[in-house]
C-alpha cells in the first residue's frame, strides 16, 4: 500500500507554492503528518507558511484549523520557557474563540484543549 508521505511526495515538492486550494490542502496534510511523525518543528514551519500565504487575510485574521495546528506544534515542541508556553496557549485559546464565534465544529480543538492540563502539569511550576 502507498503511504501518506509517498502520496504527498508525489503531489507536492518542497518547491511547490501554496497558491491554490488543492496545493494548500496537501501542505496542511504534510504538516499534520510531520506532527504525527514527531517532527513538530517542520509542522510549525509549514503551518506558519500556510498562515502567512493565506489570500485576502489581514494579519489579525484567524484560520481556526491552522491556528490549532500551530498550537499543537508548539506544544509538541515542549516550550523551553514561559513565553513560548504563553504563545501556545494564546494561539489555542484564540482558535477556540474563533471557532465558537464562526460556528466551526470544535471537536478537534476541544481534544487539543483537553490535553493542556497534562502538558501544563509537566511544564509549569505551580
Amino acid at each position: 500500500s502507498i503511504s501518506a508521505r509517498t502520496c504527498l511526495d508525489q503531489a507536492i515538492s518542497l518547491d511547490t507554492p501554496m497558491d491554490t486550494l488543492g496545493k494548500r490542502y496537501c501542505w496542511v496534510r504534510r504538516a499534520e503528518l510531520a506532527l504525527n511523525q514527531g517532527d513538530p518543528c517542520l509542522a510549525l514551519a509549514l503551518t506558519e507558511r500556510l498562515i502567512e500565504t493565506a489570500a485576502d487575510l489581514s494579519s489579525a485574521s484567524v484560520i481556526t484549523y491552522l491556528w490549532m495546528l500551530k498550537a499543537a506544534s508548539l506544544i509538541a515542541m515542549e516550550p523551553a520557557d514561559d513565553a513560548q508556553l504563553a504563545e501556545a496557549v494564546t494561539i489555542l485559546l484564540t482558535a477556540l474563540k474563533n471557532a465558537w464565534r464562526t460556528g466551526v465544529t470544535v471537536t478537534g480543538l476541544l481534544d487539543l484543549y483537553q490535553q493542556l492540563p497534562v502538558f501544563l502539569c509537566h511544564h509549569v511550576d505551580m
